[in-house]
């Protein structure tokens, strides 16, 4: 029902507000982002073709960060630049954490980069983001937790957990407080867990 109205709104620039009765005119442009495939919504029936050929007027492919690792740099720069974390103080990236950062395919995009950085930030305490500042799954590289079994067979979301919770209590050596805080669960939590 979203995707009629907001066809409407773009096919005749008008809309109505909740509960009135009159038509609001408005000159708008529409600029539309998605991680999914239209083109197979639209097959799918998930996605109206008529909104899609309205929409796709002009568009952008952008790929994903972990396709385009030249421009690590210059977003982390970007991050650092406007972070309101370090307005009193000129802080760079050390040649090892950007080797580090260069390293990781980024599957969180340039989202999960941004979040990185702002922790960085965060934990620095001198003016060089250096890679303990970093988080262990990055300095560490991509996980290497299995998805599947030996055979190929895929293994349960409960599986799946259970080794990488296992992974990080490894990697802090049994030490369940470091581990339940990389988790961003409670110590209780990751107990019954």
């Amino acid at each position: 029902p979203l995707q009629v109205k907001l066809l409407r709104v773009i096919e005749n620039g008008t809309f109505r507000r909740v509960g009135g009765n009159v038509d609001i005119k408005v000159d708008v442009r529409v600029i539309a982002a998605t991680n999914r495939s239209l083109e197979v919504m639209m097959k799918e029936k998930e996605f109206r073709e008529d909104l899609f050929y309205r929409l796709n007027v002009f568009s952008l492919s952008i790929p994903p960060l972990r396709e385009r690792l030249e421009d690590v740099p210059l977003l982390v720069e970007h991050f650092v630049r406007q972070s309101n974390i370090v307005s009193k103080r000129h802080v760079r990236v050390s040649p090892e954490a950007m080797d580090t950062l260069l390293r990781y395919p980024w599957p969180g995009n340039v989202r999960e980069l941004e979040n990185v950085i702002e922790r960085a930030l965060i934990l620095c305490d001198y003016d060089a983001i250096e890679p303990e500042h970093l988080p262990i799954g990055i300095r560490n590289g991509p996980s290497p937790v299995a998805v599947a079994e030996e055979d190929g067979a895929l293994v349960t979301l409960d599986e799946l957990e259970r080794r990488y919770i296992l992974r990080v209590l490894d990697e802090c050596k049994g030490h369940r407080h470091n581990a339940a805080v990389i988790l961003g669960i409670s110590e209780r939590n990751l107990y019954r867990k």
